[in-house]
């Protein structure tokens, strides 16, 4: 998914600020190891076996070793998604660039950590807000400003604003002008910057238990 201009650089600060600490904090286990042998152990392949350093290193040179990373990340989670039960996207509104920064900044605090270990962590953080089905990605745009989220992600954030007392309108998964305006109250109240988008920082801040 893509994100325009401001609207992505008010969700990076807030990660870096807030959210990277909830998912990669010490309360988070790896994930337990499903396909394996019988006393759990599994062989990795490619940069997986790599350190967090060596992923520091490679994204301040820029070097392709650093694009490798972010390959098997995806791919990694494109896994995540295809054997962990019920579970269509595990990361359903986080990009792979977002993915990265919260790789850099972890991995600055734990640069022995191997990037395997990393991917673990993650996965167990987002568990909880994957999409167990599939849906039709939308493209939703408000003064020029675009994001792409799931319809499911929409029906669950009416759901939350009528909750709430924000929304009135259908729950049915369509961004109109009554959704909008809930969302840009929800900002208002959150002090959140007012643009009726449901883009990661406000369907954090909703969704999340």
């Amino acid at each position: 998914m893509v994100f325009a201009g401001s609207v992505a650089a008010r969700f990076f600060v807030f990660y870096f600020v807030f959210l990277i600490p909830l998912i990669l904090g010490s309360v988070l286990q790896p994930l337990s190891a499903r396909g394996a042998d019988g006393e759990g152990r599994f062989a990795i392949k490619g940069v997986g076996t790599l350190t967090c350093r060596q992923f520091v290193e490679a994204r301040t040179q820029t070097s392709p070793l650093h694009t490798a990373f972010l390959h098997w990340a995806d791919g990694f989670l494109t896994g995540v998604n295809r054997y962990d039960a019920n579970t269509y996207d595990i990361a359903p509104w986080q990009t792979t660039a977002v993915l990265d920064r919260i790789f850099a900044s972890h991995c600055e605090k734990n640069p022995d950590e191997k990037f395997v270990v990393l991917l673990q962590k993650l996965s167990a953080g987002l568990r909880d807000g994957r999409l167990e089905e599939r849906s039709e990605t939308l493209t939703v745009t408000v003064d020029g400003e675009s994001t792409r989220v799931y319809q499911a992600l929409l029906v669950r954030a009416q759901v939350k604003l009528k909750e709430l007392g924000f929304y009135n309108g259908a729950v049915d998964g369509a961004f109109g002008p009554k959704t909008q305006e809930a969302i840009a109250t929800f900002q208002i109240a959150e002090g959140i910057v007012a643009t009726g988008l449901p883009d990661p920082l406000t369907l954090w801040k909703l969704l999340s238990p």
